[in-house]
């Protein structure tokens, strides 16, 4: 039952208030009895707002009858104000402490207030005076509730599905060069190899559970499917999927964090052909990617405006044979600095990692060096619309080995620019436009590309 009808249902059954209005205090004048009957007319026909803004206006003349505490609590309760209404139904409970009516909307009033013992307390304090029996139904579901609030554990699952559709300018990332240098010479590149711009299709699924220990403790997992259909670059198709588990903290108004998070990734993708030449084209139709991460988060909330984290990730990359260079282990660790001005948010982070291929002797390389700089920005305009916008830099070395087939060291790196808008359509509607600039530059031929990326995504919460 929604909130919004649990409101015109408790408020219709208990138009009985006038009873034992007047019981305890003085009747209004004539001109304060007109502005009463409005509000009440307001109020029964849904205009809560009007209502509120109505008793607002005459607090200091009306203050202390009840009937115009009760009318200016509820209408404050509709509103989603919780603290003025449990102060005028105190009020108006102090002069009348035998209406029932003024004793559940009391209840409901601290209920929303979060004020959950008390919202208990004066629930039974309404059972005790024997409501009809659909406001008896009406307290049974809020207690009910309560019960659950009041429970040390709490638990949560979502299960969202999306659609992304746009074009990219360069789908597999290839370079726009016809031939690259390797150390023997030039080679003329494969076409699937090369910049190819598509329309795209990204269907995704994912779910979320957790379990919660007092809002402190929470014990957590995830999982993500997602496949990438491109119209014009069959090649570049790819699936990917992703589970995730971890324990976090936030016990503590100035710190937070991810204990430990453990993160597999896996993917299946038709690789690039780099050559005409290549020897691995059977081979490599198709690469699996497995990554298992291991993530530490510590923050710390200095102040409502200003926090700060300290990050680390550990993992091991599982890749089969491809020039016989990913397999191997990783960590990264970086900063990461958070301002907050309402609902707006600015964060600025930095990051380094290292990889280290499990075999040594690869002709195309030994040890990966990354270093990442990004900003984010979200500007609200509302809790229903928001700007983002993003700047990515990262470098990339390669510390031997491409010298030996490129003729070069490989250094990349790239710089990446994005933004867009979402709109909360609704609690379970999500609408995101994006549009995103990448470039790098690279030592190497092969890897130096460009793309401009256009989509527009569409999530729905199932349950």
């Amino acid at each position: 039952m929604s909130n919004s009808f649990k409101n015109m249902m408790i408020f219709f059954l208990s138009l009985s208030i006038g009873i034992d209005v007047y019981a305890s205090s003085e009747p209004p004048s004539d001109v304060h009895e007109a502005v009463l009957q409005e509000a009440e007319t307001l109020l029964r026909g849904g205009q809560s707002e009007n209502a509120f803004t109505l008793l607002d206006e005459y607090a200091g003349q009306l203050e202390g009858i009840v009937e115009y505490d009760y009318l200016y609590g509820l209408s404050a309760l509709q509103t989603g104000n919780p603290s003025i209404a449990i102060f005028a139904l105190e009020r108006a409970s102090a002069l009348s402490p035998r209406s029932g009516t003024i004793i559940l909307d009391l209840a409901r009033a601290y209920f929303d207030g979060n004020d959950l013992p008390q919202a208990q307390a004066m629930f039974e304090r309404a059972r005790a005076l024997n409501p009809p029996a659909a406001i008896m139904q009406i307290i049974d579901q809020y207690q009910a509730e309560i019960a659950i609030k009041l429970s040390p554990f709490s638990f949560e699952f979502d299960l969202l599905a999306g659609l992304t559709v746009g074009n990219d300018s360069n789908a597999n990332s290839g370079t726009a060069e016809r031939e690259v240098k390797f150390h023997d010479g030039f080679y003329t590149l494969n076409p699937q190899s090369r910049q190819s711009p598509s329309d795209f299709f990204v269907y995704n699924g994912q779910s979320y559970f957790a379990i919660d220990w007092k809002k402190q403790v929470k014990l957590f997992s995830s999982a993500s499917l997602a496949y990438s259909q491109f119209s014009s670059a069959k090649f570049a198709d790819n699936a990917s999927g992703a589970l995730k588990g971890g324990l976090s903290y936030s016990g503590s108004r100035f710190f937070s964090n991810n204990l430990a998070t453990v993160q597999i990734v896996q993917m299946r993708k038709s690789a690039n052909q780099n050559t005409n030449n290549s020897a691995n084209d059977a081979e490599n139709k198709n690469i699996k990617v497995a990554t298992a991460l291991l993530v530490s988060d510590q923050q710390i909330n200095f102040s409502e405006t200003f926090a700060a984290a300290i990050f680390g990730y550990a993992g091991l990359s599982m890749y089969p044979k491809l020039y016989e260079v990913q397999e191997g282990y990783f960590g990264v660790a970086g900063a990461r600095s958070t301002f907050r001005n309402g609902l707006n948010t600015l964060s600025v982070s930095l990051s380094g990692g290292r990889h280290v291929p499990t075999n040594n002797d690869s002709l195309f390389g030994n040890v990966f060096v990354n270093m990442d700089a990004n900003v984010n920005s979200y500007v609200a305009k509302n809790a229903k619309m928001y700007l983002n916008g993003s700047i990515k830099y990262s470098n990339y070395q390669n510390d031997v080995g491409n010298a030996l087939s490129f003729g070069a060291e490989r250094v990349d790196a790239l710089a990446r620019v994005s933004a867009g808008f979402t709109i909360n359509y609704s609690k379970k509607w999500t609408i995101s436009p994006e549009l995103s600039l990448i470039k790098t530059k690279s030592t190497v031929d092969l890897y130096e590309y460009e793309k401009l990326k256009v989509s527009v995504s569409i999530q729905t919460q199932v349950l």
